[in-house]
């Protein structure tokens, strides 16, 4: 997530910008701009995408003057079945992280 200090009045110029990337106007990369304390958010799902739509939103990053929050950053990662437990241990000895859960599937049967 990114903040600015353009001003809320700005809101529309900045909104235009962002949504007018062809990446920010998809499921896969949805894309935010909303007011916050005197300036504005701007987000969106920036995972996995392509060298070309990276490069353009880094332009825009520097266009806009958007400053990157420090947040919580997360990933899932994909392991083998039923080795899941060995990679949580193994990661949560990786300096860096704080926090490694598995997640959990559980398949039913309806009747």
């Amino acid at each position: 997530m990114y903040t600015t200090t353009v001003s809320k009045d700005s809101a529309d110029y900045v909104k235009n910008i962002v949504m007018s990337k062809a990446y920010g106007n998809t499921p896969e990369w949805p894309m935010f701009v909303r007011a916050q304390g005197t300036g504005l958010q701007v987000g969106g799902r920036f995972l996995a995408m392509p060298l070309s739509a990276q490069q353009d939103w880094l332009a825009t990053v520097r266009q806009l003057r958007l400053q990157e929050v420090s947040i919580t950053k997360s990933c899932t990662v994909q392991v083998p079945v039923g080795e899941e437990l060995a990679y949580v241990a193994r990661l949560q000895a990786t300096p860096g992280l704080a926090f490694v859960q598995p997640n959990h599937y559980v398949q039913i049967t309806l009747h």
